[in-house]
């Protein structure tokens, strides 16, 4: 553990580079793209800045720098200065090569590749540290609390140990917690970030309530008046079911509002997922024809291609350019109403090919290539994240059965029958009692951590609250259950 303290100021500085790194070569391939298209170079920078990457704030950053009279090359250098990765500099000092030599996309095309492999090499061994981590927080998390409850409720009983019961609750509140939200944080800024490739509106916003009421066919306003109508209804009647002793009933009711909107957001998390799902697919086929093909042909071969809402969008494009709009601008409009950034980029590069006057079909095919890059790297992360995400889970399970069969085991036990003085039985009998308050404290703690890194591992802080929702009142079944019918007395 001191080793970990230790390491957190090194793995912070580098979290920055990592931050910067993470969608590195999808920003170069956009920019070879744009190159391609005859794009100016600055201009290139600024539209990649203005894309939504990780990256994006230090194109900004150069974009700016040489607007305000510094050479490209002197902005790339302190851009390169800013940021603590080896990749990234590299990266700066290709760009500069290619300002002032020459090569194209190519070249960046091929480093944005290198650089994609070294991201994918990084994840498998990130997959390979994360076993032995995972084993350790199970330790920290349920065999070592697990082992000390027990020889504190057994060393109290036929030992006579000497421990206040305050010291017991601030080992269960203040020392495994604390435990335990080390090996996350360090867990946590040891791995490769993950990305969003959504951006999400502020809660509860007109833009938020735009996009679930699309998903719900109700206006924005008709969803934000039946969702408040729903809060009075359960706010209400789960009073008036607690006043009557039906504190169940009343618990549920207060969360079926906040359940009906975080179900509306899945469904746009759903719907959204299809969307990217048959993006580089639509790319490729809008790729496929021939050049000279018509803007409005194109857009009603993917109407009508079966990639579900993906199509349902490029139809809105195409009867809105029929409808008299230009092909950019409805291009653009299907961005502005999307949470997907990668569709957003697509949007954009398209309708900048159509804007510049280049062929638009070979663009579409780098498009498919980059949303393709993209893609496997979200593969490899989701499944080192997974690994994690099933150890919380597990853990949330194992660790309220195995404490609450140790206590009900233990506390099983008549004290008084043993030869104890009065002094010894009540110092036991409040250790005993204090153990058995502490630890459902502890058990809630753990659920709201787990429930926090998943989120963090899912680039999704709001999914914070459903998975606490979840977590915290199972663990605490589990461990009333376990007190009261022990896992050893069900199997024998």
């Amino acid at each position: 553990m001191l080793l970990a303290f230790r390491q957190f100021p090194r793995l912070a500085r580098q979290r920055r580079a990592s931050i910067v790194e993470s969608d590195l070569p999808a920003a170069l391939r956009s920019l070879a793209t744009q190159l391609c298209m005859r794009i100016s170079f600055e201009q290139a920078l600024r539209n990649v800045g203005a894309a939504g990457y990780a990256c994006s704030p230090e194109f900004s950053s150069i974009a700016d720098d040489v607007h305000h009279g510094a050479s490209l090359r002197e902005a790339l250098a302190a851009s390169a200065e800013r940021i603590d990765s080896i990749t990234y500099k590299r990266a700066m000092s290709s760009l500069s090569s290619i300002y002032e030599q020459g090569g194209g996309g190519a070249m960046l095309k091929r480093l944005a590749d290198d650089l994609v492999s070294q991201q994918l090499s990084a994840e498998r061994h990130f997959s390979s540290r994360l076993a032995l981590a995972s084993l350790l927080f199970i330790a920290a998390a349920c065999i070592v609390p697990s082992l000390l409850l027990a020889y504190l409720l057994v060393g109290s009983s036929f030992l006579s140990l000497s421990v206040q019961p305050l010291e017991v609750w601030l080992l269960f509140l203040v020392g495994f917690p604390a435990v335990d939200l080390a090996i996350i944080i360090y867990l946590s800024l040891g791995a490769p970030l993950q990305n969003s490739s959504r951006s999400l509106p502020p809660p509860l916003s007109q833009v938020e309530f735009s996009l679930i009421g699309r998903v719900a066919g109700l206006s924005p306003t008709s969803l934000r008046n039946r969702l408040a109508l729903l809060v009075a209804f359960g706010l209400l009647a789960s009073l008036l079911l607690f006043s009557s002793g039906r504190p169940l009933p009343a618990a549920l009711l207060l969360a079926l509002p906040f359940l009906c909107y975080f179900y509306l957001h899945y469904l746009l998390e759903r719907r959204n997922s299809e969307i990217e799902k048959y993006l580089p697919d639509a790319l490729l086929q809008a790729s496929s024809l021939e050049a000279g093909t018509r803007a409005d042909a194109m857009l009603d071969s993917l109407a009508h291609s079966g990639y579900g809402p993906l199509s349902e969008e490029f139809a809105q494009v195409r009867n809105s350019v029929k409808a008299g709009a230009s092909v950019p601008n409805a291009l653009n409009a299907m961005a502005s109403r999307s949470q997907s950034l990668l569709l957003r980029r697509t949007a954009w590069l398209m309708a900048a090919g159509y804007s510049v006057g280049t062929d638009a079909y070979s663009s579409l095919r780098e498009a498919a290539d980059d949303m393709l890059s993209v893609f496997s790297l979200m593969r490899e992360r989701s499944a080192s994240s997974s690994l994690q995400k099933y150890t919380l889970l597990a853990g949330a399970i194992l660790v309220p059965l195995i404490l609450g069969t140790l206590l009900s085991s233990i506390l099983q036990l008549d004290i008084t029958s043993f030869t104890f003085n009065a002094s010894d039985s009540a110092n036991a009998q409040a250790i005993h009692d204090a153990a058995a308050g502490a630890a459902p404290f502890y058990l809630l703690i753990y659920a709201l951590l787990s429930s926090l890194l998943m989120a963090q591992l899912e680039g999704s802080w709001r999914r914070f609250l459903p998975y606490a929702i979840i977590l915290a009142p199972l663990s605490l079944a589990l461990f009333e259950l376990a007190r009261t019918q022990p896992l050893f007395a069900v199997i024998a």
